[in-house]
């Protein structure tokens, strides 16, 4: 269960990953915002659950 709340605190860095991997491959921005806020969305729904 620690190894999860400690995934879940470093999405917000995956993300930021993400994100220059798409400015990177010139992909659209549409895209890294959209899982930006899936993220965010499921990040949200696990600290409303615990």
């Amino acid at each position: 269960m620690k190894d999860l709340i400690y995934n879940i605190s470093n999405i917000n860095w995956g993300v930021e990953q993400i994100h220059q991997i798409f400015l990177r491959g010139h992909v659209s921005l549409n895209c890294t915002y959209l899982t930006r806020d899936l993220l965010t969305k499921a990040k949200q729904n696990f600290n409303s659950i615990s």
